[in-house]
């Protein structure tokens, strides 16, 4: 057992991980993976394909926690009243792109906040930034997947069960975009049915940015969170990989 020690801000959350327990392999499965994206950050340092999009939160690349293995990204969000908080790495060598799915293990402690959480988009490079986004949201169990569509102002929810705080999630969902496009979802390699979804996924221009890490509205206490083997590619990617 060793003490992961998150400071943020003025607040000191001290909390202990089994990281042998939570981590899944000693070694990234990104080396040499033939997919069009993997990010294990194994090499100790933001990748220059990153782009940091940073708002009231902090990004650092952590060697002592991971899912595979030795580094992760972490996301500090101190103490806020909002309105925006986020801690996003970006990048656009993913587009064009017209059918594509997007995975990321990600990890949130029991003490993260009941607010809903961007962690994973695909949106325009310029104004009006429209996009299409993949959300966790609050449950009385745990956290739920949510598709949040920009271009028709529109949430979808999932009736499916939640899955819990304190361990690595596998998300990965799939976008297709065409009038109409299709959106699916799996958590853990479990397709979540009602997120597999018919609606308008064009935009003018087309999507330019694919982002990883957090965004959130509103106040909320101080909390982190840590992505790990990120990964893009026209076909499914699964967990394994």
């Amino acid at each position: 057992m060793r003490c992961l020690l998150a400071l943020v801000a003025l607040v000191s959350l001290a909390s202990c991980y089994d990281l042998d327990k939570l981590r899944a392999s000693t070694s990234s499965r990104c080396v040499g993976l033939p997919l069009q994206l993997c990010e294990g950050f194994e090499t100790g340092a933001l990748a220059s394909r990153w782009t940091p999009a940073l708002a009231g939160a902090t990004l650092a690349i952590d060697g002592n926690f991971a899912y595979r293995g030795t580094h992760s990204l972490r996301v500090d969000a101190p103490l806020s009243a909002g309105p925006t908080v986020q801690a996003e790495i970006t990048e656009h060598d993913t587009f064009p792109a017209s059918d594509f799915f997007m995975r990321a293990f990600l990890y949130l402690p029991a003490a993260t906040p009941p607010a809903p959480l961007r962690v994973m988009t695909p949106f325009q490079t310029t104004p009006p930034l429209t996009g299409i986004a993949f959300y966790v949201v609050p449950t009385s169990s745990g956290f739920s997947p949510r598709i949040s569509d920009s271009i028709g102002h529109q949430t979808y929810d999932t009736l499916m069960p939640s899955f819990a705080t304190d361990r690595w999630v596998c998300l990965e969902w799939e976008l297709f975009v065409g009038t109409p496009g299709q959106v699916h979802v799996w958590v853990d390699d479990v397709e979540y049915t009602d997120l597999a979804l018919r609606f308008d996924t064009m935009t003018s221009p087309p999507f330019g940015t694919l982002a990883f890490g957090l965004l959130r509205q509103g106040a909320a206490p101080a909390h982190s969170l840590w992505l790990d083997e990120l990964a893009v590619d026209t076909q499914r990617i699964t967990c394994a990989r």
